[in-house]
C-alpha cells in the first residue's frame, strides 16, 4: 500500500496510533515524555482524573512535539462542563489535532454524588454540545452495552479499562452495530490540495461535501464548521473541518486541506462490520496510484489500483458522467434535491465567510 492509501486508516480528527501508554501525570517527567515520543508511541493517556482546567494536559502538550494526549479519564462528577468546555477550546486552539477529551463517570465507591450515572453522562454531553466541544474531540469510558452505544453515537469512540480480549471483541460488535444495519455508520472524506493559497476555498470544498452527501444518500441534519488558519507571508488560507450528522444517522467528517504536498482525495466509508476505502489522485502529476480496498473487520477482502486496471478515475469526470447518463436512462433523478442544494449553499457560505460553529440550514 502506498503512503497515501495508508493514511486512510488513520483517524482523520486525532491520530492516536495503535499503541499508547497510560500513566498518572506525576510519572510523566520531561525525560519520560521525551522517551515515549522518541519510541514512537501514538498517544499518552493521563490517568488519575486530571483537573477540568486541563492545565496538566496543556503542560504535557507544551513539552512534547507531536504525540497525541488524552485524558483517561476526566471525571464528570469532579468538574462541570462549564469548566471543561472553555478549557478544551483553549488547549485545542494552542495544539490543534493533538488532544482527545476522555470522559467518564468514575467508580461509585470514590464518588459520593454517584446517582443516575447514565442520565448524568447524557446531560454532560448535552452541555458540551452547547459549548461547541465537537463529537470527534471526545471519547467515553465505556464498559457496558448502554454506554458503549452512547459512545458510538455521541463521541469518537469508547475508552475501556482493564478488560479482556473477549470484552474487546464484544464491545467492538456493539460499537459497529450502533447504527441501523441499512445505514452507513460513518464517512470520512479528506481533500488535500497543493499550494492553494486562495482565501475562499468554498468552491473546491463543495466537491467534498457533494461526495459525502452522495455516499450517505441522505441530507444533513446538522453540521458544524471549524477552521485552522494557515499563513505564509502575505498568503492566507485555512484547513477546514466539517462535522455533520445526516438525517439517516450517518456521521460525516470532511477534512479539507488547501495546502499540502499533493493533490488527492480519500474516503473511508464505515458500515456495520466492514469498510470501503479509496485513495484518488486528482491530477496527472499526483504521486502514487489510485486504489480501492474493501475490509471486513480486520481482513482485506478485495482491492485494486489504477496501475493494474485503470478503474480509479483520477479526474472524477468519467464517474460523474456515467452516473448522470445512468440516471437519465433509468428515468431517475439526476440532479440534487432542493434541500441538498440549499444545504450545500449554506455550507459554502459558512466556509467562504469563515463562520465557526453550527451551520443554519433553515429554509428561507
Amino acid at each position: 500500500m502506498n503512503d497515501g492509501a495508508a493514511r486512510l486508516f488513520e483517524d482523520m480528527s486525532i491520530e492516536l496510533g495503535k499503541i499508547g501508554i497510560w500513566r498518572h501525570s506525576s510519572g510523566l517527567t520531561p525525560e519520560v515524555l521525551a522517551e515515549v515520543e522518541a519510541l514512537g508511541y501514538g498517544a499518552i493517556w493521563i490517568g488519575g482524573s486530571p483537573a477540568g482546567d486541563l492545565n496538566i494536559i496543556e503542560g504535557i502538550l507544551d513539552a512534547t512535539d507531536h504525540i497525541a494526549v488524552a485524558t483517561g479519564i476526566l471525571n464528570i462528577w469532579k468538574d462541570d462542563a462549564a469548566t471543561v468546555g472553555p478549557s478544551y477550546h483553549r488547549v485545542t486552539a494552542k495544539h490543534p489535532g493533538r488532544f482527545l477529551l476522555g470522559l467518564g463517570i468514575g467508580h461509585p465507591e470514590a464518588t459520593q454524588e454517584y446517582q443516575k450515572p447514565y442520565a448524568k453522562l447524557v446531560s454532560y454531553l448535552d452541555e458540551l454540545d452547547e459549548l461547541k466541544v465537537p463529537t470527534e474531540g471526545r471519547a467515553l469510558a465505556a464498559l457496558g452495552p448502554k454506554v458503549l452505544r452512547l459512545s458510538a453515537e455521541r463521541s469518537a469512540g469508547a475508552h475501556p479499562y482493564l478488560v479482556t480480549p473477549e470484552h474487546t471483541r464484544e464491545a467492538r460488535q456493539i460499537l459497529e452495530s450502533a447504527f441501523a444495519p441499512d445505514s452507513v455508520g460513518r464517512i470520512d472524506y479528506e481533500m488535500v490540495r497543493f499550494d492553494r493559497w486562495d482565501p475562499d476555498f468554498s468552491t473546491t470544498a463543495v466537491h467534498a461535501l457533494d461526495a459525502a452527501l452522495f455516499l450517505a444518500r441522505s441530507p444533513f441534519r446538522s453540521a458544524e464548521v471549524r477552521f485552522q488558519p494557515q499563513v505564509m507571508g502575505q498568503l492566507e488560507t485555512a484547513n477546514i473541518l466539517v462535522h455533520a450528522v445526516c438525517a439517516c444517522g450517518t456521521r460525516v467528517l470532511v477534512n479539507i486541506q488547501p495546502v499540502a504536498g499533493t493533490n488527492a482525495e480519500s474516503v473511508r466509508i464505515r458500515a456495520v462490520g466492514q469498510s470501503l476505502s479509496a485513495w484518488i489522485p486528482v491530477s496527472p502529476t499526483s504521486q502514487g496510484d489510485g486504489s480501492v480496498e474493501h475490509w471486513r473487520s480486520d481482513a482485506l477482502i478485495s482491492s485494486f489500483s489504477d496501475r493494474e486496471a485503470g478503474k480509479v478515475d483520477r479526474m472524477g469526470v468519467l464517474g460523474e458522467t456515467g452516473a448522470f447518463l445512468e440516471a437519465v436512462l433509468n428515468g431517475g433523478p439526476f440532479s440534487p434535491q432542493l434541500e441538498d442544494c440549499q444545504q450545500q449553499v449554506a455550507l459554502m457560505e459558512a466556509i467562504r465567510m469563515r463562520r465557526d460553529g453550527q451551520v443554519d440550514f433553515a429554509m428561507p
